[in-house]
């Protein structure tokens, strides 16, 4: 697995298995043990999926036999907007911690740019100088509300978790990001199956070429292209599919190819 070095000097993997919307519990945990067979040590959950101790649970397990280590592992989740502010931010953290069974968590976010999020990334600032958080980010922020956080933070966010795929690709905003020190996250690298991205022809085409897939070549692209990329499927076949994408490396008339497919708006939220 590859990883990317945050602002605050911590690695993290460039290529994550998301849990959203696997709410069946033992399904998510088996889900997480064969993603971790498969390579993944980056999971993505969130107080507002209802999994987080699915994904504890499954890591905690992995690691007491021996197939990973703690360390090895970059575990994710997010504080949900009723949490914002007055000491729940906090609260929302312990609870997570707590329902995972870890003594720390490496990436907290914001999961909405509403309500009292100010008085959240507060309070997100403390949990980082506490240790109990390695870094800490927001997710679904657009540019002007980035804009607006890091005029008032005392801790630049070390990710920004954004739609982001070849129909939405939002090549502007990521070099933004990254001149701002942010590091982008996709958690719709597959555009969520829209759009018909499986059987993209431009994506089949290059994927033909290096006996890929057009999910591997979008996951691909994601990474290539400097944005972190989530990649979610129940299907075991799908998921070891997924995270074969560092055995090649596209060209930068491919690049082009694929940022030609994006439409310029957002395919799945409207913030």
């Amino acid at each position: 697995m590859q990883t990317t070095r945050l602002n605050n000097g911590i690695e993290m993997p460039v290529l994550g298995y998301g849990v959203f919307q696997i709410t069946d519990h033992e399904e998510c945990q088996k889900c997480v043990r064969q993603a971790i067979w498969d390579g993944y040590r980056l999971f993505d959950t969130a107080t507002a999926y209802y999994n987080e101790q699915d994904v504890g649970k499954a890591c905690r397990e992995m690691v007491k036999d021996g197939a990973v280590s703690r360390e090895d592992l970059f575990l994710t989740t997010k504080v949900w907007l009723q949490d914002y502010g007055d000491g729940k931010t906090t609260q929302s953290v312990e609870r997570s911690l707590k329902k995972m069974g870890m003594e720390y968590l490496d990436l907290v976010l914001l999961h909405q740019p509403f309500g009292n999020w100010q008085a959240a990334w507060r309070e997100l600032e403390e949990l980082s100088r506490s240790g109990l958080v390695r870094a800490i980010g927001v997710s679904n922020f657009t540019e002007k509300k980035l804009e607006e956080l890091l005029d008032m933070a005392q801790i630049i966010p070390a990710v920004n978790q954004i739609e982001r795929h070849p129909f939405y690709t939002e090549d502007r905003y990521i070099a933004r990001m990254k001149g701002m020190g942010v590091q982008a996250e996709s958690w719709g690298a597959l555009c969520e199956g829209l759009k018909g991205i499986f059987h993209n022809p431009v994506l089949t085409r290059i994927g033909e070429k290096y006996g890929k897939s057009a999910a591997q070549v979008a996951i691909r692209w994601n990474i290539q292209t400097g944005c972190i990329a989530l990649a979610k499927s129940v299907r075991p076949e799908k998921m070891k599919e997924d995270i074969e994408v560092f055995d090649f490396t596209l060209t930068q008339d491919e690049i082009r190819k694929i940022a030609s497919l994006d439409a310029g708006h957002s395919e799945i939220i409207d913030l």
